[in-house]
């Protein structure tokens, strides 16, 4: 699985949660999101839901982690062009 691959997905949590790992379980929910659409792409209303959560990362994510925001808008455009 995609989620498999993330640095650090695996593991416990201690209280309160650093920005980056907030980050991180955000980016996991999503990834996790993500390979429900890829495992069922004819689910309309997740996908919608999706691409909104997806944009609203993006610009969450953008002032901090400009990089990641590029390779988020990058996984965003593919996932546009193959239809999901």
């Amino acid at each position: 699985k995609l989620g498999d691959r993330l640095p650090g997905h695996a593991g416990s949590h201690q209280f309160p949660l650093s920005d980056n790992e907030l980050a991180r379980e955000r980016l996991k929910h999503l990834v996790s999101d993500l390979e429900h659409q890829l495992e069922n792409p004819d689910d309309t209303a997740h996908r919608d839901t999706l691409i909104e959560r997806l944009h609203d990362f993006i610009e969450q994510f953008e002032v901090k982690h400009p990089r990641a925001t590029g390779i988020a808008n990058d996984i965003m455009v593919t996932l546009s062009n193959l239809g999901i």
